[in-house]
């Protein structure tokens, strides 16, 4: 992974801290990467394979951006669960493209992210549907395209 992404993932998280609520930046965070996947989706559906992995460099900067910020200081579970999820989360973006973005898999991969996104929002106090705006992709069950609800 590029350095770039992942100090640009750290450095976002940093600005985001100082403007709100811990647990709300997180869901902040949780939003892009849910969009750059959806980014990253329409990118490889429409042959542009540089955007494309752009938005999983990014995706995956986000979460390695989480991943090195954990706090030591949380119980032993809940790091050991966090980290897990966030080293198999990059993995399963990075091999997207070899998949070819498989509707199940990628199906599987958004409600993971979106599972712990809306764990956060109960944290922040926020219900996962309102309070925050919801600018993660929502699938339309009648068709594979990702598309961006406001």
């Amino acid at each position: 992974m590029n350095d770039l992404y992942l100090k640009n993932g750290i450095s976002a998280y940093n600005k985001a801290a100082a403007k709100m609520p811990q647990a709300s930046n997180v869901v902040v965070l949780y939003d892009g990467v849910l969009r750059h996947l959806s980014d990253a989706r329409k990118a490889f559906e429409n042959h542009h394979h540089g955007d494309m992995m752009r938005s999983i460099s990014k995706a995956n900067g986000i979460l390695l951006g989480l991943q090195q910020v954990l706090r030591a200081d949380l119980s032993q579970p809940l790091f050991d669960k966090l980290d897990s999820f966030y080293g198999s989360s990059i993995i399963r973006i990075s091999q997207q493209p070899q998949k070819k973005f498989e509707d199940n898999q990628f199906r599987s991969l958004l409600s993971a992210v979106r599972n712990v996104r809306d764990a956060w929002a109960e944290v922040a106090g926020k219900s996962p549907r309102s309070g925050l705006k919801n600018t993660a992709p929502a699938l339309n069950p009648q068709s594979p395209n990702v598309r961006i609800m406001g």
